[in-house]
């Protein structure tokens, strides 16, 4: 099984007030350590689970996060946490691929937190050793996940999108490309990803030039040009559309 580490950011925390709560998706996945309060976190609407020092929660790329921190007695919160995009066999994204529970089972909590421990005091320069602990963290998350099934005609569509990612990319294209009608290739990326063709390839687009805004100092326009949107101004509304800001909200919202 062939797993690449597309984007690997990571940060340490503190000072958020008691009661502090934040909704919003991100576009790559988040590994969330409690060090000090505690958490209370919900996915995609499920039951709030509790997530106290030395726990974490596990957020996919995309999912509706509701997060409430409360302050341990002291008044204090701190927290580390991971952004990771980990795309498997040069086409599907980890979470993509896989399922995973909203709070890490307890048996992995120990290793976790040594992996987090550990990256979070290397320099950007050690990269050999921030992408061991990269892919020491994706074990663990394979480990404790569910893979859920997938065809291979999606997975060919899939791969090529991801191929050609910064151009035009026609409905008819994918249809020539599977030798599907336009009805055929819309239910299957409908049954398949539960998006439509134009949907998907937004998405991929969208969480590339998610990357680009936290990891670069790049323009947007440059940005948009590069991740294959026509204009400025669509790139902004279909960012908005999909992650409710936009990208120079975003920017500031994640980089400070």
């Amino acid at each position: 099984m062939k797993i690449s580490i597309d984007f690997l950011y990571n940060y340490y925390g503190f000072g958020a007030w008691d009661g502090q709560r934040e909704v919003k998706r991100l576009e790559w996945l988040s590994v969330v350590e409690c060090i000090k309060g505690r958490y209370v976190y919900s996915c995609d609407g499920r039951p709030a689970v509790t997530v106290g020092p030395g726990e974490f929660f596990i957020a996919p790329a995309g999912a509706l996060q509701d997060i409430t921190h409360r302050t341990d007695g002291n008044g204090e919160f701190e927290c580390r946490y991971v952004f990771l995009d980990a795309v498997m066999e040069d086409v599907w994204h980890l979470d993509k691929l896989y399922g995973f529970p909203d709070k890490l089972p307890e048996e992995f909590n120990e290793e976790m937190h040594g992996l987090l421990l550990k990256l979070h005091g290397l320099a950007n320069e050690e990269y050999c050793k921030r992408m061991a602990c990269a892919y020491g963290i994706t074990d663990i998350l394979l480990r404790c996940g569910s893979r859920n099934e997938v065809d291979g005609e999606i997975v060919a569509a899939a791969r090529y999108i991801r191929q050609n990612i910064s151009r035009h990319i026609s409905v008819q294209e994918l249809c020539d490309l599977l030798c599907l009608s336009q009805a055929g290739l819309f239910r299957m990326f409908s049954r398949s990803l539960n998006c439509t063709p134009v949907g998907y390839i937004n998405s991929l687009r969208v969480a590339e030039a998610a990357k680009m805004l936290v990891s670069c100092t790049e323009s947007i326009e440059s940005i948009a040009v590069k991740c294959g949107f026509e204009s400025q101004a669509y790139f902004t509304r279909v960012f908005k559309r999909i992650n409710g800001m936009t990208p120079g909200q975003y920017r500031k919202a994640v980089t400070g």
